[in-house]
This record gives C-alpha cells, sequence and structure tokens, in this order.
C-alpha cells in the first residue's frame, strides 16, 4: 500500500485514540445494532468494530467472535491503518500478509475481509 504513515502519525493516531477514552469500555447497544446490522447486510458471520492501540486490536463491538481482542499482529486492521485506500482481502489463506495468521489458521478460519480505512 502507498503513503504508509509516517511515525509521528502513528504517534498522532495513537494519541487520538486515547483520548477518546473508548478502549475497555462496556458494551454500547448502538454499536452493537451497528454490528448486527453490518453481519446480517454482508451474510458475515464475523463483524466487528475494532481499535487498534500499540500492542492489541480491541473489540468495541463485536458479532460471532468470542474473544474481547487479540495482539496487534494478528489483526487485519493493523494494516489497513497503513495505506490510505480501502483493504480488499479476496483470500486470506492465499493473502502472504494473513496466511500464517492464526485466526486464519486458528479455530475462526477468517478466509475473506473487506476492510476500509478509518
Amino acid at each position: 500500500m502507498a503513503d504508509t504513515p509516517t511515525d509521528e502519525q502513528e504517534r498522532h493516531r495513537l494519541r487520538t485514540l486515547h483520548l477518546y477514552n473508548l478502549l475497555d469500555t462496556k458494551a454500547e447497544e448502538s454499536l452493537d445494532d451497528l454490528t448486527h446490522l453490518a453481519t446480517m447486510i454482508f451474510e458475515a458471520p464475523i463483524s466487528l468494530i475494532s481499535l487498534v492501540d500499540e500492542h492489541r486490536q480491541w473489540f468495541l463491538s463485536k458479532v460471532g467472535l468470542e474473544v474481547q481482542e487479540t495482539p496487534r499482529e494478528y489483526a487485519f486492521c493493523a494494516h489497513t491503518i497503513l495505506g490510505n485506500e480501502p483493504m480488499m482481502v479476496e483470500d486470506a489463506t492465499l493473502d502472504p500478509r494473513f496466511e500464517n495468521n492464526p485466526l486464519v489458521q486458528g479455530e475462526y478460519q477468517i478466509l475473506c475481509g473487506n476492510t476500509s480505512r478509518s
């Protein structure tokens, strides 16, 4: 992906993330409604609103996934935030960034995703 953020841009993104104080908060019904709606519209088994900090991907809202967070190195979103364009993964088992990812190879067997930069 082009336009990889600079260290300063990443520091700014992380400062902004922490200013919102959303990490480790309780679920909100309005956000859960959105993840349920996304699951229905896209006929997807998993839908997430995730936040990526320095070390982890934390799920602000989730459908179809029991864990509350994953290490940042497992996060598809950690790759998405590196670019300025939407990221489409047709088949995660064939993508070198994700083919050995425990979320792809493990119990969740995530095969494809469509992730937009936020």
